[in-house]
């Protein structure tokens, strides 16, 4: 699948052969989340599926809690940084995005 080589996400392949159809879902990439707390704030770093720290020059790297997003700032390594607010150690739900891709992040705490 030549068409397929450079893209990531989740892709539905059928097949239909001799009287039956096959069905495979095949999911490219990823993206998971490391984080640590600081006095003041959660430092977060988004790594994709070869484990490295992944940043844009543009806004298209960061995480969406709730309505708002947080940027990664490619001149700190791609670092974000989640202040604390008066919410804080609530686990949360998050989406992780870098580029075109996007991912759910299961109970962040933050």
């Amino acid at each position: 699948m030549e068409e397929l080589k450079d893209k990531k996400g989740l892709f539905v392949i059928e097949m239909l052969g001799n009287g039956h159809l096959s069905r495979a879902i095949i999911k490219k990439g990823s993206l998971s989340l490391i984080y640590r707390s600081l006095s003041m704030c959660q430092v977060c770093f988004i790594i994709d599926e070869n484990q490295k720290v992944v940043s844009s020059d543009d806004d298209t790297t960061g995480m969406w809690i709730d309505d708002k997003f947080y940027e990664s700032i490619k001149k700190e390594n791609g670092a974000i940084y989640i202040p604390y607010t008066s919410e804080s150690n609530l686990s949360r739900n998050v989406i992780l995005v870098h580029e075109n891709q996007s991912e759910l992040f299961e109970n962040f705490e933050r």
